[in-house]
């Protein structure tokens, strides 16, 4: 049986993950010139967030966001 989406358990899985998505995107954008693509999936995706991830990083968000491949839960 799934934890419940109130959980203690379930959102500190949830908190993991969303970690987790941050540190892939900065190891993808350390190896620089050798990475082609990126794709990310997030549940609720925005604009602000992926636009952040792109500035924290100092990559281009046109390229970032065109890379990551938003996949909304239906």
């Amino acid at each position: 049986m799934a934890p419940s989406p109130t959980s203690p358990a379930y959102q500190s899985l949830q908190n993991h993950l969303g970690d987790l998505a941050e540190e892939v995107v900065d190891l993808t954008a350390n190896r620089g010139a050798f990475s082609q693509s990126l794709n990310i999936h997030l549940q609720s995706p925005t604009v602000g967030q992926l636009t952040s991830m792109a500035r924290r990083r100092a990559l281009r968000p046109a390229c970032t966001i065109c890379a990551l491949v938003l996949r909304r839960k239906q």
